[in-house]
């Protein structure tokens, strides 16, 4: 169900996008790609996205429907029902804050050597903050803190930090209990629940443009739907090889790729201040060649 196309980086990315997509939804007297999801890297590039494809249809004297344009950050929602609904970024901080204090003392001195005194809310809403972002970062490779720990104590990390990973979970399973009994759930644990469970939720046809970095659950998520997926990868077809299957670079092979820059077009400077000066000093260099943007 998952397609790549490669459309070579001699030219922009986002007008050779618009044509196939395009292309791909005209019929008779509109552009009908109201069912379609297409997913860009940043939200700048779904609003240029979305001039091209008013533009083209236009040329073409079609009415366009649109597709649902989104950035990769808000996709992963889109392909499944959360039961119960999600927590907002606020409650799920002041519920890691929560749990941190009804956690024991041994538990915390496992992950922080000096926790904060009772009472000192600004060192617990710290703490509440740096657990909240580890949480996110290995929820995006689908793990929870009980995994890593059983991985750390099967000898997968360089050293065994289990102990400090167990004492992670357990305040974890505080945190989720504090969400459940508010009618609300973690996204992160939402995410591996719904990919254990295969229900995924029919979205229509997805277009991936120019994605060069999907998150491990995003890209496991993607895989497990029945959705068709067209990829849109901005590199000629030769080096194919280079790009896995949701056309995201893959590093193990870039990492031997020569990148041919001449010397003559290299500019060095030093303070972040001289950097913003040579950037002016080029773009003025460009005079009438390209537009102000």
């Amino acid at each position: 169900m998952i397609e790549r196309t490669f459309l070579p980086w001699t030219k922009p990315l986002l007008p050779q996008a618009a044509l196939r997509i395009v292309e791909a939804y005209d019929a008779e007297d509109r552009i009908s790609a109201g069912d379609a999801t297409i997913v860009v890297p940043g939200a700048r590039a779904g609003r240029r996205l979305l001039e091209l494809l008013l533009d083209e249809a236009e040329n073409r004297g079609r009415f366009l429907v649109p597709p649902r344009i989104v950035t990769a950050g808000l996709l992963p929602e889109l392909l499944y029902v959360a039961d119960p609904p999600l927590a907002g970024e606020a409650l799920c901080r002041q519920a890691w804050r929560s749990a941190l204090q009804a956690s024991s003392e041994a538990s915390l001195r496992h992950v922080f050597p000096h926790p904060p005194e009772d009472g000192d809310l600004p060192g617990l809403h710290a703490l509440a903050g740096i657990v909240e972002r580890l949480h996110r970062e290995i929820g995006a490779s689908g793990l929870s803190f009980e995994d890593v720990a059983h991985r750390m104590a099967s000898g997968d990390g360089l050293f065994d930090d289990s102990a400090r990973w167990l004492a992670l979970a357990e305040i974890g399973v505080i945190y989720s209990e504090t969400l459940e009994r508010l009618g609300r759930q973690d996204r992160e644990a939402a995410r591996r629940h719904v990919l254990a469970r295969g229900n995924m939720r029919s979205r229509g046809p997805l277009w991936l443009v120019g994605i060069a970095e999907l998150p491990l659950i995003v890209a496991k998520l993607l895989s497990a739907g029945d959705d068709p997926v067209q990829v849109l990868v901005h590199a000629p077809l030769e080096r194919a090889d280079q790009f896995d299957s949701l056309g995201c670079v893959r590093p193990e092979i870039w990492r031997d790729v020569e990148i041919p820059i001449d010397d003559e077009v290299l500019s060095v400077a030093d303070r972040p201040s001289d950097q913003a000066d040579a950037v002016v000093r080029i773009l003025g260099s460009l005079e009438d060649e390209r537009a102000a943007d």
